[in-house]
């Protein structure tokens, strides 16, 4: 099958999907699942478009018209479906699509512009784009740390409307989101078996979404519901296994997430 076949494919089960669940997460009684399910879709889409317009090779001007377009698109999806109106509503849909792309699209745009070059391409020659030393895995502990408490110091501030209660939101699941991203992207395309590294990975993202609860627990919640754990849990963990799919499919067409140096992982010759 044809790279370009496989790509439009992938799409089209991306678009069927989330109206499958939008379309039936009103109906009586609400669907909790196709909730999770249409969420799960769409913050793994904003993901593949902050890769793809970070490390793509196609004009930027055509990667950011699709960019905003593809934002247009999902934000209206999501407005529809819960009837979104109030413009507290609207920022938050905005900002569940938006902020996941341009915090992978930052990241991604920072190693591809970095000495390591990291950068899509073939596998010939090339270099493993994602390596880790201890030291730079102390450093990524200890920002996450601080994260974590920072986010947990603002869940118990006194909120004084809307707009903190977004930003405290954001503030606490956003990390989580990129790392678990992240982490599925390099397991998934990185150079070797992807097997044996999503075997670790998307059972993390599940056991991530256990911590969520807890931070976005507030002094006059004085215990969390089991749902509350289950529900974040389904979420990271669907999210990260459609991202992991996607780029599985990606993978299949030829590229590798790789290191380019001295003209190393170019991108692969078309499909027949």
């Amino acid at each position: 099958m044809q790279p370009k076949l496989k790509i439009g494919l992938l799409v089209a089960g991306h678009f069927i999907g989330q109206l499958a669940c939008a379309s039936t997460i009103d109906f009586p009684p609400p669907s909790i699942p196709a909730f999770i399910g249409l969420f799960a879709l769409v913050v793994s889409d904003a993901g593949l478009l902050g890769i793809w317009a970070a490390l793509g090779y196609s004009r930027r001007s055509w990667r950011l018209v699709v960019v905003v377009a593809s934002t247009a698109y999902l934000c209206t999806l999501i407005s529809v479906a819960f009837k979104a109106n109030d413009l507290d509503e609207l920022i938050m849909v905005f900002l569940v699509v938006a902020l996941p792309t341009a915090a992978i699209f930052l990241v991604l745009t920072g190693f591809r512009f970095s000495r390591r070059r990291l950068q899509v391409g073939q596998l010939v020659l090339a270099a493993e784009g994602f390596q880790f030393s201890i030291r730079q895995l102390l450093v990524a502990t200890g920002i996450a740390a601080g994260l974590l408490a920072l986010s947990r110091g603002l869940g118990h501030l006194p909120t004084t409307g809307p707009a903190w209660k977004i930003t405290i939101f954001f503030a606490i699941v956003g990390p989580y989101f990129m790392l678990v991203e992240l982490a599925t992207l390099w397991g998934a395309l990185g150079i070797g078996r992807p097997l044996p590294r999503l075997l670790v990975v998307l059972p993390t993202a599940f056991v991530v979404g256990t911590m969520p609860p807890f931070f976005l627990n507030t002094p006059l919640k004085m215990y969390l519901d089991r749902t509350d754990f289950i529900a974040w849990s389904s979420f990271m963990g669907l999210q990260a296994t459609i991202l992991a799919v996607s780029l599985l499919v990606i993978r299949s067409c030829g590229w590798r997430l790789v290191r380019g140096t001295s003209g190393e992982g170019q991108p692969p010759p078309p499909g027949p």
